[in-house]
Formats: C-alpha cells, sequence, structure tokens
C-alpha cells in the first residue's frame, strides 16, 4: 500500500517544467493568435481561453506567483469560469465567521 509520504516525495522528484499538462499545448502561433483579453496577466501571461488553460494558471500561479498575481488570476478565472472552485475561496470566507457564537 503507497503511503502519502511515498505519493509527496514521488511529485517532489519531478521536473514540473516537463510534465505534459492535461490540455492542450499551445503552439507560438496559437498563442499568437489569442486576444490580449483571453490572459490573466498583463504581457500576454497566463492564457485562459479555454477551461482547461484556466485550471492550469491555477495550478502554475499558486506555485510560483506573487500574492498580487494569485489574486489578480483568481478573479481572473473566477470572472470567465464561474464553475470553477478557486482555492482560497473557502478561506477567505471563512475569515471572517468567529467559530465563537455571540450570547445575548
Amino acid at each position: 500500500m503507497t503511503k502519502a509520504k511515498d505519493i509527496i516525495k514521488f511529485f517532489e522528484t519531478l521536473d514540473h517544467s516537463k510534465l505534459e499538462l492535461a490540455c492542450e499545448k499551445l503552439s507560438k502561433q496559437d498563442r499568437d493568435k489569442l486576444p490580449d483579453n483571453v490572459f490573466a496577466l498583463p504581457g500576454r501571461r497566463y492564457p485562459i481561453h479555454d477551461i482547461q488553460h484556466a485550471r492550469v494558471a491555477l495550478s502554475f500561479i499558486s506555485r510560483y506567483g506573487s500574492e498580487e498575481e494569485k489574486q489578480k488570476v483568481r478573479a481572473a478565472v473566477k470572472r470567465k469560469y464561474p464553475e470553477i472552485k478557486v482555492s482560497g475561496e473557502m478561506e477567505r470566507q471563512g475569515a471572517n465567521k468567529s467559530p465563537v457564537k455571540a450570547v445575548a
């Protein structure tokens, strides 16, 4: 039986830059044809023209992005694909709720 530690160790050894993603890779020509408004960040960074690329953008930004970039990409994905549960939503929603109920 595989342990969670073994799985985590395996994924840490992978070269993430060479992983095949679960979406069709964009060629430079196809990427150049995309309009600016389908990128989550300025400079034509993080294409979110389809739902698979939006998920990949969320995955990459969660690992490699600054807090400001994470907020911008998450907001762009949420606007375009409201059906995607954006990481951090539950934490932000729960942050405003006190676990202790007020007593009258």
